[in-house]
């Protein structure tokens, strides 16, 4: 949870926009975490809401409607086409979440005996 105690009134636009890129990055994380998660119903270890998003996963790599009305499925597409074609290090909502993920992958890789090389680039000069 992440409620400051004692905040009232309504949020800043600040806090309005810095809440709703926190909510776009756990959305992200969850459905890659939903693409490869192998747990049954009910049995998964991280999130008790995993089979939802495995549900809306499994929907979403198929849908290609302009109106369509599956909870989440519009705004999901949009993120997920967002980050595949997001190049911007400084994207508030890509930037975090790519961290994230290259975090998660060194941890399997130490699990795994560690051979994966080191295959990212620190990014050198750069577009701008």
């Amino acid at each position: 949870g992440g409620q400051q105690p004692g905040q009232t009134g309504p949020m800043t636009e600040e806090q309005v926009k810095k809440a709703y890129i926190v909510k776009q990055q756990r959305w992200l994380l969850f459905l890659r975490h939903a693409s490869k998660c192998q747990a049954a119903e009910g049995q998964c270890q991280y999130t008790p809401h995993c089979h939802v998003a495995k549900n809306l996963w499994e929907h979403v790599l198929k849908c290609t409607l302009p109106t369509c009305v599956y909870p989440r499925c519009l705004a999901s597409r949009e993120l997920l086409k967002h980050h595949q074609n997001c190049k911007d290090a400084r994207c508030p909502v890509c930037g975090p979440v790519r961290s994230a993920m290259v975090k998660q992958r060194a941890g399997h890789q130490q699990q795994g005996g560690g051979q994966g090389g080191m295959m990212q680039g620190q990014g050198q000069g750069g577009g701008g």
